[in-house]
């Protein structure tokens, strides 16, 4: 089995999935369970954001005040201003 992740970390086994709308999809759906399941099992992190949040964040600047900013602070990924 062969996965491709948007963003990884390997020392830190934190994985970043970034998700467009085919991900909203049954066959999609369960391939990114499928993937997560195979992630998971061998001690990786797996954060996943739909693209349009990362885009509405992205354009306010990536405020630290975020969901985003937060769930990535709590897995020790730190922003850049």
């Amino acid at each position: 089995t062969c996965y491709y992740l948007d963003i990884a970390n390997p020392e830190t086994k934190v994985a970043i999935e970034v998700d467009g709308g085919t991900h909203r999809t049954p066959t999609v759906k369960i391939a990114d369970a499928k993937k997560e399941e195979y992630l998971r099992a061998r001690g990786w992190t797996v954060l996943r954001f739909w693209n349009e949040d990362i885009l509405t964040w992205s354009d306010t600047g990536m405020p630290t005040d975020g969901s985003i900013s937060t769930i990535l602070r709590q897995h020790g990924i730190r922003l850049s201003p």
